[in-house]
């Protein structure tokens, strides 16, 4: 997740569209619910929402509403190490609020954090990256068999958008921690928190449109069925560290292997 300069009306917009879906899960027992622990006080628990409204509204919903206003093209081909991690650090942020204003559980309750069988989740944190690659290469194949004119053939050249080509030529400390940065925050929002609280559908849905900054919709295309693949993972074992392991080792690969390579094709 990227910064990204963007009108006041969208920003508007998206608190409007963020409170709107926030509300209306509230006070439902059927899906879409927003299913809350108990706070030790109303006030707590109306801030967290407050909270939650504006979180969504900058990290899902804005992205998701400028995309077709906001061009992909960076005036800086450059990223700033605060630039690079500032949704990351929001997220995080959040977490920390959202517990404290909860009442503090157990950490690891929190966050459904259970390193005990490590070597067990790490090995299907791996196999659940193979099947988000597998998967994502699946759905764009698909597409693009069934939708040639919109979706070009992947030996087609593409135009990489700029926010990619800065990530691409990160030096490699800078890509392993951004590697392990977005598989243990973004996990722990997407999976341990919202999935808990919203669902698998709305969570993934989050998960593609909080990626809409990057300006590629070919790329959203191929991270729906790797959130679908992770969503599905947490739901039959709700422990995130398979979830965990599995992004870090995705991104890994993304990051070192498929976009170098892309890039040096273009």
């Amino acid at each position: 997740m990227l910064a990204t300069k963007m009108p006041a009306w969208i920003l508007i917009l998206s608190l409007l569209v963020s409170a709107a879906c926030v509300g209306a899960g509230l006070g439902r027992e059927r899906w879409p619910s927003l299913r809350l622990e108990a706070f030790p006080a109303p006030w707590r628990r109306w801030l967290a929402l407050v909270l939650l409204v504006f979180l969504l509204a900058l990290v899902v919903f804005a992205p998701l509403l400028a995309f077709p206003w906001i061009s992909p093209v960076r005036e800086d081909p450059a990223i700033s190490f605060g630039e690079l991690f500032l949704g990351h650090a929001l997220l995080a942020g959040f977490l920390l609020v959202w517990w404290v204003l909860a009442g503090r559980a157990k950490p690891a309750h929190f966050l459904a954090f259970d390193p005990c069988r490590l070597a067990d989740d790490a090995q299907l944190g791996a196999a659940a990256a193979a099947a988000g690659w597998t998967a994502m290469v699946v759905t764009l194949l698909a597409l693009q068999a069934l939708l040639p004119g919109i979706f070009p053939d992947p030996g087609e050249s593409v135009q990489m958008p700029d926010a990619v080509r800065a990530i691409v030529a990160l030096g490699p400390a800078s890509k392993a921690l951004l590697a392990v940065s977005a598989g243990v925050v973004e996990e722990a929002f997407f999976r341990s928190f919202l999935q808990r609280r919203l669902g698998a559908v709305l969570s993934v849905g989050a998960f593609v449109a909080s990626h809409m900054t990057y300006g590629s919709p070919l790329m959203l295309v191929g991270i729906l069925p790797v959130g679908a693949v992770f969503a599905w993972v947490f739901a039959r074992r709700p422990n995130v560290v398979p979830c965990m392991v599995g992004h870090i080792l995705f991104d890994a690969v993304q990051l070192f292997l498929f976009l170098p390579t892309a890039a040096a094709d273009r």
